[in-house]
């Protein structure tokens, strides 16, 4: 049976390349919880950083068994507090307080801050793929049997990946074409939420 290829593998694949990037997923994955209480997103989120540093490293490095952390990071973990925080020096990051609106009340020299959740672009992975297999859009445009405009477009996230595209792509990286439309309807909805947020706020 064909083993597709998940978001995690992208992103553990693209911060093995890029590690200096890692500082900003973390911050942004922290955003994120600290807005939605995704547990779930976050374990996943930092079992890729895990990956990328070493388990067996910051397993014994933790005091935990390589089992034992791979566990806590699982989508069925529920590490405690004191494991996360472990987990965080290991990876060379203390957990520190950032204020609210909602925990300002209304001090305005407290620094707020509010950021967006963090739902990466289906042309973004895209990206990130074609650099770590040294392709050019022109490569994966001639595999494909499409114009270089229209990766370009993709990437750009001007241009939605349709369900034909998505078959394309999947042909031509090896993944299922669920991966890719799934990431374009996650993205859309992302985007949607966002607007009708604004338009609240501004009503």
């Amino acid at each position: 049976m064909r083993k597709f290829r998940t978001l995690d593998e992208f992103e553990e694949e693209y911060f093995r390349k890029h590690p200096e990037e890692i500082d900003d997923y973390l911050t942004e994955i922290f955003q994120e919880y600290a807005e939605d209480n995704d547990s779930s997103a976050l374990l996943a989120s930092l079992r890729v950083v895990a990956r990328v540093r070493g388990i067996s490293e910051m397993a014994e490095q933790i005091g935990m068994t390589r089992r034992g952390l791979q566990k806590a990071l699982s989508s069925n973990g529920n590490p405690r507090l004191e494991n996360v925080n472990s987990i965080m020096k290991a990876l060379g990051y203390c957990l520190t307080p950032t204020t609210t609106n909602q925990g300002s009340r209304g001090n305005s020299n407290m620094s707020q801050k509010l950021a967006p959740a963090r739902v990466p672009t289906p042309g973004k992975i895209l990206s990130r793929e074609l650099e770590a297999r040294g392709w050019t859009q022109k490569d994966l445009a001639e595999i494909m049997g499409r114009p270089v405009q229209t990766i370009n477009e993709i990437i750009r996230g001007s241009k939605q990946i349709t369900p034909e595209t998505a078959i394309e792509l999947s042909q031509a990286l090896g993944t299922s074409p669920e991966f890719w439309t799934n990431l374009e309807a996650k993205y859309r909805l992302h985007n949607s939420g966002k607007r009708k947020k604004g338009t609240r706020h501004s009503s």
